[in-house]
Order: C-alpha cells, then structure tokens, then sequence
C-alpha cells in the first residue's frame, strides 16, 4: 500500500480549510505550514498574486504595462484603497476619487477582460460603500450574471494564469453576490476550488491574505 506523503497531506487540508473559510465566511482555522523555502521560486517566478484585496503595493504599481490597461486598472486601485481604508475603519465617504482613477483610459484593450473588471467592481464598490448594498442583495444579479459570461470566455485564461490574485477577487465578489444554488453560484464555487487546489507555493500566502480580508470586507458589508 502505498504511503502518504505527510507534507502532502497538511498542505491539502490547509488548502482545503482557506477554502472552508472562503464559502463559510470564517477565518481559516490553521496556519500555512512550511513546507519548502520561501525563496524555493525566487523573484523570477512569474505570476502577480496581487489584488484589491493585498496591501503589499499599489496595483497601479503591480499592473503597470498588464492587459487590463488604463480603464481596468483605475477600477483595481479605487477598489484596493477601499478594501484598506474600510479595513482600518474608515468609511467610503473619507476616500476622494481622484481623476487618475475614475477616468478611464482612452487605450483599446480586450472588452472582455474590461467587462469582467468593471461589472465586478460594481459590485464591490456598492457593497463598501456607506451605507452598504449586501453582496448577496438582488440588486446584484445582472451584474453576476454577466461576470459569469464573460469570465466563462477561454480568452482570457492566460491573463487569469498570469494574475491569480485579480481572478481570486472576481471569483469571490462573484460567488458572494451569486445566488445560493444558482448556475452562477455553482460555477464560482467550482472555479474557487479550483483554483485554490492549484495555487502553487509562489502565491498560497497572498491567496489565504485575500480569503482572509475578503471574508472582512463581506462582515462589513452585511452578507
């Protein structure tokens, strides 16, 4: 009978119980274990884990030069600083909206990748907003609907590849909003498993840091 590999086994519940936390809305209950060296991918390990949801830089920064271009990304940072200026306390209406993110960008880029980013920020954004709209709220169900289609798209499967941290956020803003047992909701819950069974070790901390604020941002926003 062949063994189990013990590393094996704690690293799947561990990324079993980010995932529990994640469809549950309760902080995962265990700490990554170490399992290889930190720099085991070194800085040439090519994806971007961040995310509205990550405070380590500004996704201006991140995703300077990236296929969401100008428009996408001026929705990404808008949604970050609310993420941590509502993690620390501080309400909507203490953020100005300055220019450089409410404008968008002139640039063409691919409209389905655009689609995704602005319809699930519309979500976010109402749900961080004083007084909030609940991501579960009705008002929500257009905008999941056409997140669902236009993530279902294989043409951006590379961009999600590549930007695990954007797709981890869109994914659980979706699921969130989605109806319970819905076509909508069983497909982000199926893509969230996936995607957490398969985050590899370059990103596994920045994705357990987005369950973990996105399960804060859900509290503060009613459900």
């Amino acid at each position: 009978m062949r063994r189990l590999n013990p590393n094996h086994t704690t690293d799947r519940i561990y990324r079993i119980d980010v995932l529990v936390g994640a469809l549950s809305g309760r902080q995962p209950r265990f700490s990554q274990p170490t399992l290889f060296p930190r720099d085991l991918l070194d800085s040439r390990y090519p994806k971007i884990a961040d995310s509205p949801l990550s405070a380590n830089r500004t996704l201006k920064i991140a995703l300077k030069g990236s296929p969401f271009g100008e428009k996408g990304i001026a929705y990404l940072q808008r949604a970050q600083i609310l993420t941590m200026l509502r993690l620390s306390g501080g309400s909507s209406s203490d953020f100005v909206d300055e220019a450089e993110f409410s404008e968008a960008g002139t640039e063409h880029h691919n409209s389905k990748l655009i689609e995704v980013i602005q319809r699930t920020s519309v979500i976010y954004f109402g749900a961080l907003q004083t007084p909030s709209i609940p991501f579960s709220s009705p008002m929500n169900r257009m905008s999941v609907r056409e997140v669902c289609r236009a993530v279902e798209s294989p043409a951006n499967d590379n961009v999600w590849n590549q930007y695990p941290g954007i797709f981890i956020w869109v994914l659980l803003v979706g699921y969130a909003a989605a109806e319970q047992g819905s076509t909508e909701y069983n497909y982000f819950v199926c893509l969230l498993i996936k995607v957490a069974l398969g985050a590899g070790y370059g990103w596994l901390d920045a994705l357990t840091e987005a369950v973990k604020s996105f399960i804060r941002v859900k509290a503060l926003a009613g459900g």
